[in-house]
């Protein structure tokens, strides 16, 4: 009897860690299919915010482009490309009321961000903040980029210097070109584009280092003694300024913009009156052409903006007309051809007072011989 009844309490432990691993293999099994289906589901979230993102690469409209920006960030809020993109959609609408926050919010997430520090600096450039976009600027140089590091902080660089260019910083200009040129190294194209940004920031004599640096590497670049031959324009030196276009030429025969600016040269050259050689009728001679130049100039800019045409303009033109008689003064002298010259500067300075510089190209020739004038 007590064999019979001793059988059921032995198997009733088996009978029980059996449905523990059952229960165990059930709960991991639902386990399993729970982490399935969340992987499923942020899948899809990832896709769909990547397809709203692409939608909004995609928009030709504005207000298009920021809903489906906003679509993807809202999505996947922890993605930084979508917001930076949402962020920047917004300040291309002008909506920077609306950017600015989340700009808050991704810096505060990565304060040395590089590509989110860029964006910064460009927000506050539009709300017209110079300070706070130059600190930002700054920022980005230094900042972390995830790949291209150089390149993109180079890149951040020169944005820096076409922002205090367009503000008249020349100063700021120059010194963060005196850096690019330390990063160019051996950077051809690098150097010349900063050799050409030292001329915009009126120092020609570091753009003529940096061109010479290029030369050194690459003795046939024709862009680089064609920006010889723009340094020698803007220091006066018009017959060297023909050498370097010539050399130019000779590297680069087809290039209208080499032959244009070389024929510039060769008129300013038979312009100048400055040469101590020149005799005094040819020294009057060109003096009465640069006033030629001049009153024609000024007239152009009175009619343009007849409303701040300024009080003296009738006699600046009055004495102008008749400084150029019909026919010349038999007898001519160096204080006549001074006197000359003094009205086309007085015109020259009236015209930059109320209408600026002329544009370029066309109005280089007058702009260069005045600027020599005035050295």
């Amino acid at each position: 009897m007590s064999t019979s009844t001793s059988t059921p309490s032995r198997n009733r432990p088996r009978a029980t860690v059996g449905l523990i691993i059952i229960i165990a293999a059930v709960m991991a099994a639902l386990a399993a299919l729970d982490m399935v289906l969340e992987n499923a589901e942020e899948a899809e979230t990832q896709r769909s915010a990547e397809t709203a993102y692409r939608a909004g690469l995609a928009a030709l409209r504005k207000d298009a482009a920021i809903e489906d920006f906003r679509k993807a960030h809202a999505a996947v809020r922890e993605n930084e490309t979508y917001e930076l993109a949402l962020i920047s959609a917004l300040m291309d609408a002008g909506r920077t009321a609306d950017a600015e926050p989340l700009m808050v919010d991704v810096l505060e997430r990565n304060p040395d961000d590089g590509p989110a520090l860029l964006l910064a600096a460009r927000l506050n450039v539009k709300k017209g903040k110079p300070v706070e976009a130059t600190a930002f600027y700054h920022r980005a140089i230094y900042g972390e980029w995830p790949t291209d590091a150089r390149e993109r902080q180079i890149a951040a660089r020169i944005e820096l210097v076409e922002f205090l260019k367009s503000r008249g910083q020349t100063e700021d200009m120059l010194a963060e070109l005196i850096l690019l040129q330390e990063e160019a190294g051996k950077d051809k194209a690098l150097l010349l584009r900063t050799a050409h940004l030292f001329l915009l920031a009126g120092a020609p004599g570091h753009a003529e280092t940096a061109f010479h640096s290029v030369i050194s590497l690459d003795p046939h670049n024709a862009a680089a003694y064609a920006g010889l031959g723009e340094v020698e324009l803007e220091t006066g030196d018009y017959h060297r300024a023909r050498t370097e276009f010539l050399m130019a030429q000779t590297r680069d025969p087809n290039n209208r913009q080499t032959h244009e600016r070389l024929e510039l040269a060769k008129a300013l050259e038979e312009l100048d009156p400055t040469s101590r050689r020149l005799p005094s009728l040819e020294k009057y001679r060109r003096s009465i052409k640069i006033l030629q130049l001049a009153r024609e100039d000024f007239q152009g800019c009175a009619s343009s903006r007849p409303a701040v045409a300024p009080q003296n303009a009738s006699d600046l033109l009055t004495e102008a007309n008749n400084l150029t008689p019909e026919p010349a003064p038999v007898v001519v002298n160096n204080e006549l051809s001074e006197h000359v010259l003094d009205n086309a500067q007085q015109l020259w300075q009236t015209r930059i007072k109320d209408c600026g510089p002329p544009a370029p190209p066309e109005g280089d020739q007058l702009r260069l011989i005045m600027e020599k004038l005035a050295q």
